[in-house]
């Protein structure tokens, strides 16, 4: 089957650690990331790697995983978020930050196998949702507001736009760049195509100009005349982008 998933364990205690490693890589379904043992530095990493899963624990130094947690959700993020803790009196404080799930330690291959199956259906609901919008297409044209004013495109003159601090950079079809004032997270959902792509947490491209997707390297590349571009993407993003490259190609 292959791995269907990312995740980053984040826990000071080594043994704990290395367990909860242990078992998901015992499963088969799951990329396991090099994991953490504090959340220093952890936003960072996280951004970095774009992890699907994050299995946190609570009680640590530093910072706990609950004021972590908190942290986490100021942050552009789409992962799920598992506490894991020997504590069960964290888990009333813990369910209040909505977690995708708990896992008490003591756990076993049981407790893992029952939390990985989970996932995987909440993935694959997504990537369901995410091909339903391939029966929509948005007519008309887009108006973003730029320092000199505005400018209207058409979804087939948008290329590709990417994060520039609190603005996003819009790279045209035929080549032309305009600053528009509003970030990429905002920006996916006042496209609402199902042409437009989120790549990564900060860019998203328009699926018509990619011209090639490789698998290995985690990359697309999308292309428009002389402009060429390379994007990583997350083990998320490859799997539903070469789902829905294979429903539009097909």
């Amino acid at each position: 089957m292959g791995c269907l998933f990312s995740a980053l364990v984040i826990d000071d205690d080594p043994q704990s650690r290395n367990l909860l490693e242990k078992f998901l890589e015992t499963d088969g379904r799951v990329n396991v990331l090099n994991g953490l043992e504090s959340v220093v530095n952890a936003i960072e990493i996280i951004e970095k790697q774009e992890p699907d899963v994050i299995f946190l624990d609570i009680n640590m130094p530093y910072e706990d995983g609950l004021h972590f947690a908190a942290r986490l959700q100021q942050t552009e993020n789409n992962f799920l978020l598992i506490f894991c803790t020997g504590f069960k009196s964290y888990a009333t404080e813990a369910f209040e930050l909505r977690p995708f799930d708990f896992l008490v330690k003591p756990f076993g291959p049981l407790e893992i196998t029952r939390v990985i199956d989970k996932i995987v259906n909440e993935l694959s609901k997504r990537n369901t949702h995410s091909n339903k919008l391939w029966s929509e297409e948005k007519l008309g044209k887009y108006k973003f507001r730029i320092p000199s004013g505005y400018v209207f495109l058409k979804p087939s003159e948008i290329l590709f736009l990417q994060c520039a601090g609190n603005f996003s950079e819009l790279y045209t079809a035929s080549g032309e760049m305009y600053k528009v004032q509003i970030n990429v997270s905002t920006i996916q959902g006042y496209l609402n195509s199902p042409r437009f792509f989120k790549v990564n947490r900060s860019a998203i491209v328009n699926i018509d100009y990619i011209v090639s997707f490789e698998r290995k390297n985690r990359s697309c590349f999308v292309k428009s005349g002389t402009v060429e571009r390379e994007f990583f993407l997350s083990l998320r993003g490859m799997n539903e982008l070469e789902e829905i490259l294979l429903i539009k190609l097909g």
